[in-house]
């Protein structure tokens, strides 16, 4: 392990899902940072950073060397992740009908073995599987629902007067 001496010009917070962003310094170098260890840096102060060798550097400990001025972060624009509308990168792109119902077992089969609802069982996990694959055919598929074509041709109720 080594260290060096650092300005913090920049923290780049991880990405949804992942545990390691950034410390840029004032001279353009990039070090690793694990998500819990991010709260040690502000942007405009010194730091002794002990980093790891290799390839990446990641960020072992810090000392804080003199506080600057910090400057503010600007903050992000809002993601369209904050409104579901994202595939994590920024852009927009709807999910694909092929991968919605896949999706939907996989997270609700995730949960109900996390819950201890549904054991790691050959039977109990097909069945639950199948159960879940109806389930969303009749909410979401063609299976129970009606097109917006189908509803002006069922009847409508109409109060007495």
């Amino acid at each position: 392990m080594s260290k060096i001496t650092l300005t913090v010009a920049e923290i780049r917070r991880p990405a949804e899902g992942k545990e390691r962003g950034n410390i840029i310094g004032q001279d353009g170098t990039k070090l690793g940072c694990f998500r819990e260890k991010l709260s040690l840096f502000a942007i405009g102060n010194a730091y002794e950073i002990e980093i790891s060798d290799g390839d990446y550097k990641n960020v072992k400990s810090a000392k804080l060397l003199s506080a600057g001025n910090p400057q503010p972060q600007q903050a992000a624009a809002p993601s369209p992740a904050a409104n579901g509308h994202s595939n994590g990168n920024g852009h927009y792109r709807q999910t694909d009908p092929l991968d919605a119902e896949r999706m939907f077992v996989c997270a609700t089969l995730t949960a109900l073995i996390k819950a201890g609802e549904v054991k790691n069982d050959k039977t109990q996990l097909y069945h639950t599987t199948n159960m879940l694959r109806a389930l969303w055919a009749h909410t979401f598929g063609n299976g129970g629902t009606f097109t917006a074509s189908e509803a002006g041709q069922r009847p409508r109720l109409v109060a007495a007067e």
